[in-house]
């Protein structure tokens, strides 16, 4: 048995979608860009579940 402790270091990233695929595939830690920290939150899903949470507020906020 090793007495090294392993962790896989993702870097270099190129695409939005290798983030994804690292992170799957079991990385420890990715070092991500800053150009796409924006585009990981950037999904229609996301911005469908923001509107009804605003949506909803609304109403709570309006009937108070």
């Amino acid at each position: 048995q090793s007495s090294f402790s392993t962790k896989i270091i993702v870097g270099s990233i190129r695409l939005v979608t290798q983030i994804t695929d690292a992170a799957l595939a079991g990385a420890d830690v990715i070092t991500v860009p800053y150009k796409f920290f924006s585009q990981l939150a950037n999904h229609p899903q996301t911005e469908k579940t923001i509107q009804e949470f605003l949506e909803a507020w609304g109403t709570v906020k309006s009937s108070a």
